[in-house]
C-alpha cells in the first residue's frame, strides 16, 4: 500500500506540472494533465485510509492536495450567496447550439425560441446556424427580433441552400465593433468578439469555440473486438493529440489580441478542455473563472456521451465583479448546457 501511495504521489506532482506545459511544445503534457481529476480522488481515499490506519501518513496525501488546491477549485465549488448584494450590471449567457439541431430529431424551433426568451444581456452562441427564409432555421431573424436585437454573426461555410453556419453574439445593447480573429486552418471552430456599448461602460466580449475532439460513441465502445480496439485507442489517441496542438495555437491568437484591446474583456464558450489543461489554465492565470467565483457543485455543462464535463466556460476581466453563476440543466436539446453568469463593474475603489 506504501508503494502504491508513493507511486500515486508521484504521477499526481507531475500530472500537476502538466497543466503549465504548452502541448504546442510538448503533446504528451495534455495527456498527463487529463489524469489529475482522477488523481485527486485516489489521493482522498489514501488521505482517509492513512486517517484510520496510520494518520501521520496521511500526511504526504493532505500535502499534495493542497498544493493541487487549484484544480480543486476548478472542480467543485460552493459559492456563498449574498441575498444583500446589488443587482448585476449586466448579464452573459454561452451555449453550444449544435447548429440547432439541424441534423438531429430534437425539436429547433423550440431551441430557437428558447434562445431568443433568454434574460441575457449578451448571449454567445457556438456552432451556429442559420437560414433565411426558413420556416424553421431563420434564426438570426427570430432572435433578433426581441430584445436582443444587436448581433454579430460570422459564418465559416455557406451551403447550396444558403444555409449559413458559423458563430454569433447577440446583445441587448449596441455592438459598436466586431471581428474574427484569423486562425491557423479552415475549421468550424472559431474565435470572434463584440464591443458593446453597456449602461455603465465599454465590454469586449470573445466568443470561442476551441478545436473539437471529434471523437465519435462508436471509438469510445468498448464492446468490441481487440483488434478494433486497438484501432479505437489509435484513433482517439490522434485526435487528443491534434486537439492539445491546436487549442495551443488558438490560444495563442486569443491573447494576442485580448493584449490589444482597448477595454475589459470576457472570453465565453467552448473550450473543447477540461479545466485541467493548459489551455484553462492560461485563462485562468489572466482572467476569473465565472464558476470558480460564483458557482456551485460541479458545474457540468457537457450533456454528451461523457460524463461530469465542464468544457462551458466565462472568464471575466479583474475589472468585473462575478455576481451569479447558473447552468441550465432543463436546455436538453444540445449535447451542451447553456451557461449564464452575472456581473458588475468594479469601482474606483475595487479597482
Amino acid at each position: 500500500m506504501t508503494t502504491l501511495n508513493v507511486v500515486l504521489l508521484v504521477v499526481t506532482f507531475l500530472a500537476y506540472l502538466a497543466s503549465y506545459i504548452n502541448p504546442e511544445r510538448a503533446w504528451w503534457a495534455g495527456f498527463m494533465a487529463l489524469a489529475i481529476p482522477i488523481t485527486l480522488v485516489l489521493n482522498v481515499i489514501f488521505a482517509l485510509y492513512w486517517l484510520v490506519t496510520r494518520p501521520l501518513r496521511a500526511l504526504y496525501s493532505v500535502a499534495v492536495l493542497l498544493l493541487g488546491y487549484r484544480f480543486i477549485q476548478a472542480t467543485i465549488a460552493f459559492s456563498p450567496q449574498d441575498e444583500d448584494a446589488p443587482p448585476p450590471d449586466f448579464t452573459v449567457m454561452t451555449y453550444n447550439v449544435r447548429a440547432f439541431n439541424l441534423y438531429h430529431s430534437a425539436s429547433s424551433e423550440e431551441m430557437i425560441r428558447w434562445v431568443s426568451q433568454t434574460r441575457a444581456d449578451i448571449v454567445c452562441l457556438q456552432e451556429f446556424y442559420n437560414q433565411n427564409g426558413s420556416d424553421k432555421f431563420s434564426a438570426i431573424a427570430r432572435i433578433s427580433h426581441g430584445p436582443l436585437n444587436h448581433y454579430y454573426f460570422s459564418p465559416w461555410v455557406t451551403t447550396k441552400r444558403k444555409g449559413q453556419f458559423g458563430m454569433a453574439i447577440f446583445s441587448t445593447h449596441p455592438i459598436i465593433y466586431q471581428g474574427t480573429l484569423e486562425l491557423s486552418k479552415a475549421t468550424n471552430n472559431q474565435i470572434i468578439y463584440a464591443d458593446i456599448r453597456l449602461p455603465k461602460g465599454m465590454v469586449r466580449v470573445y466568443n470561442i469555440h476551441l478545436q473539437s475532439m471529434r471523437i465519435s460513441a462508436e471509438e469510445l465502445n468498448l464492446d468490441v473486438s481487440e483488434e478494433e480496439m486497438r484501432k479505437h485507442a489509435s484513433s482517439v489517441t490522434d485526435k487528443l493529440r491534434g486537439g492539445f496542438e491546436e487549442r495551443g495555437r488558438q490560444m495563442r491568437a486569443l491573447e494576442e489580441s485580448i493584449k490589444t484591446s482597448p477595454y475589459p474583456v470576457l472570453v465565453c464558450g467552448d473550450l473543447n478542455d477540461l479545466p485541467y489543461s493548459h489551455t484553462y489554465y492560461r485563462l485562468n492565470n489572466e482572467l476569473q473563472n465565472a464558476f470558480e467565483k460564483a458557482g456551485h457543485g460541479l458545474g457540468v455543462s457537457y450533456a454528451g456521451n461523457l460524463p461530469f464535463l465542464r468544457i462551458d466556460n466565462q472568464f471575466a476581466d479583474q475589472r468585473f465583479n462575478v455576481v451569479g453563476y447558473e447552468t441550465f440543466y432543463n436546455a436538453i436539446w444540445s449535447d451542451h448546457y447553456p451557461v449564464k453568469a452575472a456581473y458588475t463593474f468594479k469601482s474606483a475603489r475595487e479597482n
